[in-house]
């Protein structure tokens, strides 16, 4: 991630849906809204475009959903489409506070047809580097929780375990869930670096490990 690359004043465009990642949570939920923009055509020329962030503290869902409403009536009033993305095994739990799931508190309550895919967290996080490194990820200079999540706030231990440190994690979550269902990733795999595997290399040889 290099701020002088990733880092850019982008816009809303309407002619493009509106695509808002969640992570639910009580400690710390968060939000981030997105668009791809490009033609549907151009699969390589494509981009990912990171318009807002809401990273909030001790929210209830209801709440949490109340202020991402909001905020989208607010500042996204002209999007004809809107997508609401989130993760596809809190979709399936039930509410703390009701026998639903919550995808289907969501809908029920609150008229959200919540969007989920099912990507093992390696794959999520390793196709975010490759829009990076191609150069499609774009971030609007006032998501500052995100911009430090990618500076360092989200990261591997010395083994290549990504580290969940119950702040960062999430607005990083968030981004990964609406990515999973709506990014145009193309063939980017070939382009993530061999890093990976050399971490994978140190969890087998006990040498590299800590005494």
């Amino acid at each position: 991630f290099d701020k002088n690359l990733h880092v850019f004043p982008v816009e809303f465009d309407k002619e493009y849906a509106l695509i808002i990642g969640m992570d639910f949570g009580f400690r710390h939920p968060a939000a981030v809204w997105l668009q791809v923009v490009g033609k549907p055509e151009d699969e390589a020329g494509r981009r990912v475009i990171v318009l807002d962030e809401y990273f909030g503290t001790d929210l209830l869902l209801d709440d949490f959903i109340g202020i991402v409403k909001e905020r989208t009536s607010a500042y996204y009033r002209e999007a004809e489409v809107v997508f609401y993305c989130g993760d596809p095994f809190s979709a399936a739990q039930r509410s703390s506070y009701s026998d639903k799931a919550m995808k289907d508190l969501l809908s029920i309550k609150h008229n959200i047809p919540l969007q989920t895919r099912r990507v093992p967290v390696e794959q999520s996080v390793n196709n975010i580097v490759g829009l990076l490194r191609q150069r499609r990820l774009l971030i609007h200079p006032k998501c500052t929780t995100l911009i430090k999540a990618f500076l360092g706030g989200y990261r591997r231990d010395e083994y290549g375990e990504i580290v969940k440190d119950g702040f960062y994690d999430h607005i990083i979550d968030a981004l990964r869930y609406a990515l999973d269902v709506h990014a145009p990733f193309g063939n980017i795999h070939s382009i993530v670096p061999a890093l990976n595997r050399a971490f994978r290399l140190k969890r087998i040889l006990g040498q590299f490990r800590p005494t």
